[in-house]
């Protein structure tokens, strides 16, 4: 009868520490969560040049054209 009470316990402590998740990251975790960033600058459909994005409408500063 004590064989059996130490095997359960022996399980209920092999499935804690298997199921247990520690409160910090994984070094791999974060790999799963990235999104590259989007691209700081744009391309001028008139003269190709590249050009700073911005929020709200785009104006070149080599051909002066709106975008």
């Amino acid at each position: 009868m004590d064989i059996l009470i130490l095997i359960a316990l022996l399980g209920a402590v092999v499935f804690i520490l298997f199921n247990w998740k520690p409160h910090h990251r994984s070094p791999f975790e974060h790999r799963s969560t990235f999104y590259p960033q989007e691209s700081k600058t744009t391309t001028c459909p008139h003269c190709q040049t590249s050009v700073r994005r911005q929020e709200h409408g785009q104006t070149c500063h080599v051909c002066g054209k709106s975008f």
